[in-house]
């Protein structure tokens, strides 16, 4: 079963779902398109980048103990503008951002769980890229680093060999990737933090571009009523999730920038104000 939309389907219906969207004319005029340039553009549609994922991940996770329990798929809309500026109506669900949730038997998970997560678009606004990290279950909030999230630059040559090698790297270490995350957690939510260091950490988020200025603004209201419990009053983590929570909602082709630039931002913040290690 996968959650599309919301709704929870069949994951073989979901991609029969996905084949009727590929097969619209924009999709064959951008697919010819691309055929005609130099560059030799490269269509990996969303039902094979699904089918693959699931697959890859499934067989290498399970060898490490975990299995797949859920998975949510997300869709945006694109435009899609030819060379020659011949512009085609919109594109139906061309980018698409999906989450695959693992969990372990022998480690209970009772605030988070493993996700290997994952971004394709089909309109040629941005490129394939997976990450490797944490959700926090009450609220949805993705937690990964940059050196658990790669992308690859373009979609030209055989971009499903490419994949296929990209995800073959990085799930047979997703447990280590998973665990770094799981401590870090558990870290910032023993370490306290004032107000005052939070809002200069908030400051310096938004000075160096890591948040927007409606991120700033939303970060400190939810810092100072916390909007789960989860989060606690006062600490680190309450800062973190106040943080991912406000960028939740950005457009799939920036998310996942975004979530690692924040963890990235606040571990090493972390590591070397308060001396976690």
């Amino acid at each position: 079963m996968v959650s599309i939309y919301g709704k929870q389907i069949e994951l073989d219906k979901a991609l029969d779902d996905l084949v009727e969207i590929e097969d619209l004319e924009v999709y064959r005029s951008i697919r010819e398109e691309g055929e005609r340039t130099r560059r030799g553009y490269s269509m990996y549609t969303h039902s094979e980048v699904l089918r693959d994922m699931v697959g890859m991940s499934e067989y290498h996770l399970k060898q490490q103990g975990y299995n797949l329990v859920d998975a949510r798929v997300e869709f945006d809309d694109g435009k899609y503008y030819a060379p020659n500026s011949v512009h085609y109506k919109d594109a139906p669900a061309s980018r698409m951002f999906a989450k695959l949730y693992f969990e372990h038997p022998s480690h209970p998970t009772f605030d988070n769980r493993m996700v290997v997560g994952f971004r394709n678009s089909m309109d040629k606004s941005m490129s394939f890229g997976i990450a490797i990290g944490a959700e926090v279950l009450v609220c949805s909030n993705l937690c990964i680093s940059g050196s658990g999230i790669t992308l690859l630059k373009k979609h030209v040559g055989e971009i499903r060999e490419k994949v296929i090698v990209l995800a073959t790297k990085h799930l047979p270490v997703a447990s280590s990737e998973y665990t770094k995350i799981r401590n870090l957690l558990s870290k910032l939510k023993d370490t306290d933090i004032t107000n005052d260091d939070a809002y200069s950490m908030l400051g310096r988020m938004y000075g160096n571009k890591v948040i927007r200025a409606n991120e700033f603004t939303n970060s400190v209201r939810t810092f100072n009523r916390p909007t789960h419990s989860e989060y606690g009053e006062g600490t680190l983590n309450t800062l973190y999730q106040a943080v991912t929570e406000s960028c939740g909602e950005q457009p799939i082709q920036k998310r996942l920038h975004t979530m690692s630039k924040v963890t990235d931002f606040v571990r090493n913040e972390a590591y070397t104000k308060y001396m976690l290690n």
